[in-house]
């Protein structure tokens, strides 16, 4: 996004929620060194103590600096509790405590960084996707999938095209999740295929309220389910890709899509997308690079959810407002 690949690449690592992983293992490299130090003390020994309490205590500082920027949208309590943690085993590593309280802290911030880790790591693995039962694709999105910069053809034809798969769109630049609960332009077709939701990343950079984002998301969810539940259609949701500071609307994604029982693809695989090489126009918009990226990533995302192709697929339909779509 910056033409940087260095940068991009750095980017990526933090919006696709890599840097989370970065930081933890820094921490638990840290808690290592000051735990080796705490067993070296006299002579030589007490010179390389020295030393490994100073780099345990630059690598502290440096993973708590990351997990702080990750935007890792995991619940408030854990963050709370880490950083309590975090504070005890400062203190407990100063030679004055016992070694009890030495190694008891830094087993209490491990066991929370590894369970952190592992929650997140569910996160991160391919959803179950149920099958759906005709092959079709409807695309609910924004600019990513409308096409807004870039000369086509955009993700949704090239996906057509190369996977030999029929293509409703329904996107509209700068669309928030409020938009299509209003109903007016946005009449979504009923399918027995997949349904795919790319909509959020305005919420996010627009500054919806989070409580309002989430409550919306789930009903258009829940929405967008009734629509496909008596052709055999599944809904799935596109993760977003989360800058600094933004976890609460990560957060909130994955609770309005398990309340309405909706499968979230991991947002590493939309962030893989929007950093990868001339993969956009302006650091939003999507290039042809960047299109045929997507198309790749969406169809290793809902492909196996889909019946096998059939001879007939139609070419991709763009929806249009007014268009006769069934309601």
């Amino acid at each position: 996004m910056t033409g940087n690949r260095l940068l991009d690449a750095i980017a990526g690592h933090f919006a696709g929620g890599g840097a989370f992983f970065t930081a933890c293992g820094l921490l638990l490299a840290a808690v290592g060194l000051r735990l080796a130090a705490g067993l070296a003390t006299g002579g030589p020994e007490g010179r390389t103590a020295d030393r490994l309490s100073h780099v345990g205590v630059l690598v502290a500082l440096v993973g708590t600096v990351v997990l702080i920027f990750s935007a890792c949208p995991l619940p408030r309590w854990w963050y709370g509790f880490v950083f309590c943690v975090a504070a005890w085993w400062a203190f407990a590593s100063r030679p004055t405590w016992s070694r009890g309280w030495r190694f008891g802290s830094a087993a209490t911030l491990a066991a929370l960084l590894l369970w952190g880790a592992g929650w997140e790591l569910t996160w991160r693995l391919p959803p179950t996707i149920p099958p759906a039962a005709e092959r079709e694709l409807v695309i609910v999105g924004d600019s990513l999938t409308a096409g807004v910069g870039g000369d086509g053809p955009h993700w949704p034809e090239r996906l057509s095209r190369t996977r030999d798969l029929p293509v409703a769109v329904r996107a509209v630049p700068g669309a928030t999740v409020a938009d299509p609960l209003a109903g007016l332009g946005w009449e979504v077709p009923e399918t027995g295929g997949v349904l795919l939701l790319e909509l959020g990343g305005n919420d996010m950079l627009g500054g919806t309220n989070v409580g309002a984002f989430r409550s919306d998301l789930r009903t258009l969810l829940e929405r967008l389910e009734r629509r496909t539940a008596e052709r055999g259609g599944t809904v799935v949701a596109v993760g977003l890709p989360l800058p600094p500071f933004h976890g609460a609307y990560g957060r909130a994604q994955r609770t309005a899509c398990q309340q309405a029982h909706v499968p979230l693809i991991p947002r590493h695989l939309l962030a893989n997308v929007l950093f990868g090489p001339n993969a956009t126009t302006d650091g939003l918009h999507l290039s042809p690079a960047g299109h045929e990226a997507m198309a790749e990533a969406m169809w290793n995302a809902v492909g196996d959810a889909l019946p096998q192709a059939s001879e007939g697929a139609s070419a991709p339909r763009v929806l249009e407002p007014g268009d006769d779509t069934g309601g």
